[in-house]
């Protein structure tokens, strides 16, 4: 049971945010400043909406800056990322407190996962099961591991009986989730990996696909490869991370792999599944970073058969080695760069998509509409989101609409803009 959970079972109603409530949990990131200082407004706008609420704060950023968000006057509690799956434990009675009750725990020695066991996700048309937590790596700029706590798994036994709860109450798609996904099973003391979990996952009937959420690119042993390309129900889409196309920013920032091992495994992967959707983070203006540094990273990364890019600017990390190396590069250099490598991303997001026109794909039609044209949504196995006409599904599908919601459906790409992509049931 999540927080939600905890919170409906006891007769609350849950209100969408910032709307007026009598408590608020804000689940705070701490990946970059621009997150910590996102947190902060959120809890700020609680506040100011009600200033006598009960507000909760948790996740990367209460783990890691407890103190800096007892000093925004208002907040009650402080729960760490451990804390907050024993929710029931610390939150009480919400009253008002003179100052915040802090609850955190070094995560450096835990060894056993814990997380929420959620038996749907009302309102969402996939669902998502966290299998595995915390970090082995030592990134140079990043304080995941702090936040997080050393790599551990879920049981094997434990994640097939969440999804098959998951798909008895409707979901047909699940997203495997982690902060480092491919490292799933490596604690367990026993053969178990990423590649044999979703091995067994085959044999869940009802589940049609299973996504996952981001993989590390030495995580990619020949097992899992052959497994993601021979897994019919393994979706063709793959993120994952690059942050530098440059050999030397590589090394600063301390990754495991060069240039040539990424463009070698997306290449490979690619041959083997061409309509694989492979996305990838970058993070620009590294410490150290000159213009040929950056002109190295954004050639490669032109010349990578990728679908799309999510753009960072280096952003210091109190304790991590990054935040004391010299050469720390300008702001507005940062942002010229992102927004160098952004348009880059659109582009070859656009050849992709268009790559498709024409093409009938199954489509996964969501439960919700599109705010700006009120369509029909739904996602592909490649990840790419269609809009849909308020029509009959297909007869070869056999659907009428109500139940086209939550099912996939043969679909007709029939136009492609620079940010939509518009479908018709198919014939």
């Amino acid at each position: 049971m999540g927080i939600r959970g905890f919170f409906e079972e006891r007769g609350y109603q849950i209100v969408p945010f910032p709307s007026p409530a009598d408590i608020y949990v804000v689940n705070t990131c701490t990946v970059t400043g621009k997150s910590d200082y996102r947190s902060r407004q959120a809890i700020r706008k609680a506040l100011r909406t009600n200033p006598a609420s009960f507000v909760v704060v948790t996740g990367c950023y209460a783990q890691l800056n407890p103190q800096e968000i007892a000093r925004i006057k208002g907040v009650d509690l402080i729960l760490g990322n451990d804390e907050k799956f024993f929710f029931s434990k610390y939150f009480i009675e919400p009253k008002k407190l003179s100052s915040p009750a802090i609850l955190t725990s070094d995560l450096a020695s835990k060894t056993s996962f814990t997380t929420y066991s959620l038996k749907a996700f009302p309102g969402y048309t996939r669902a998502f099961v966290k299998i595995q937590d915390g970090c082995n790596a030592s990134c140079s700029y990043c304080a995941v591991r702090g936040a997080r706590g050393i790599n551990r798994s879920e049981n094997p036994e434990i994640i097939i009986s969440q999804i098959s709860q998951l798909v008895a109450a409707g979901h047909k798609e699940v997203v495997l989730t982690g902060i480092h996904l491919g490292t799933y099973g490596l604690d367990l003391g026993r053969e178990i990996s990423l590649a044999g979990l979703l091995k067994r996952l085959r044999d869940i009937s009802d589940l049609r696909k299973v996504r996952l959420s981001s993989v590390e690119p030495r995580e990619f042993t020949p097992e899992l490869i052959e497994e993601i390309a021979d897994n019919p129900k393994v979706c063709h889409h793959l993120h994952i991370p690059l942050q530098s196309g440059d050999p030397d920013i590589l090394r600063r920032m301390n990754r495991d792999y060069d240039p040539s091992y990424y463009y070698d495994l997306v290449t490979r992967l690619k041959s083997l599944m061409p309509d694989l959707a492979i996305g990838a983070d970058v993070i620009v203006g590294f410490p150290g970073e000159e213009e040929q540094h950056f002109r190295n990273a954004y050639q490669f990364i032109q010349e990578l058969p990728i679908t799309y890019l999510h753009v960072f600017s280096y952003s210091k990390r109190k304790g991590t080695p990054a935040a004391s190396f010299p050469q720390q590069v300008p702001a507005e250099i940062k942002r010229e760069r992102s927004l160098e490598l952004r348009q880059l991303g659109r582009q070859k997001n656009l050849a992709f998509k268009k790559g498709f026109l024409g093409k009938t794909v199954e489509v996964l039609v969501e439960n919700t509409r599109d705010k700006e044209t009120g369509l029909l949504k739904g996602i592909t196995d490649n990840y790419i989101k269609v809009l849909l006409p308020d029509k009959q599904c297909s007869d070869r599908a056999g659907y009428p609409l109500g139940a086209a919601m939550n099912n996939y459906c043969p679909v007709q790409i029939t136009a492609i803009t620079a940010d939509k992509v518009y479908g018709e049931w198919a014939p």
